[in-house]
């Protein structure tokens, strides 16, 4: 449960990122 938080949080990052990347 615990890496399922972490790798859900991460992905989050990466989407955000990705987002602010193409804006």
């Amino acid at each position: 449960m615990r890496t399922y938080n972490i790798v859900k949080s991460s992905l989050m990052l990466q989407f955000r990122s990705l987002v602010l990347f193409i804006l």
